[in-house]
């Protein structure tokens, strides 16, 4: 009895308990719909990367489709060109072109002369050599 009556006396003279105010983790626990947002919140930071990885990879496989087509018109091309160059580059196409242009093959010719220069690697002294 008497400690009972010390611990009142103690009670009284002391400031009373401050109550803590809840915290977030508090109404969480107490919370339903806090859960749920906290669980619908994860779930989005997972799935809007998954989704933006997909949405790239699908676009990046349009484009490599896209050159795909590209590339085989490029070489469509490329082919039509090279046998249309080997097609001009016959003898006879070249004198039937040059006639329609007006060229006319000279009578005269002339040619031009080198002369031959001496090279480095004979003027050299065979004293610098040893």
């Amino acid at each position: 009895m008497l400690a009972q009556k010390r611990y009142e006396a103690r009670e009284a003279v002391c400031s009373p308990k401050r109550r803590r105010k809840p915290g977030l983790l508090h109404a969480v626990k107490r919370s339903h719909m806090a859960r749920v947002l906290i669980i619908a919140m994860g779930a989005l930071f997972l799935v809007i990367p998954y989704v933006s990885a997909y949405a790239n990879a699908t676009q990046k496989g349009y484009d490599r489709a896209a050159l795909t087509m590209h590339l085989s018109r490029l070489k469509t091309d490329n082919q039509m060109l090279r046998l249309q160059l080997d097609s001009l580059r016959q003898p006879q196409n070249i004198e039937a072109y040059a006639a329609q242009s007006g060229m006319v093959q000279s009578s005269k010719m002339a040619f031009i002369r080198t002369v031959e220069q001496p090279s480095v690697a004979q003027n050299t002294d065979a004293r610098a050599l040893r």
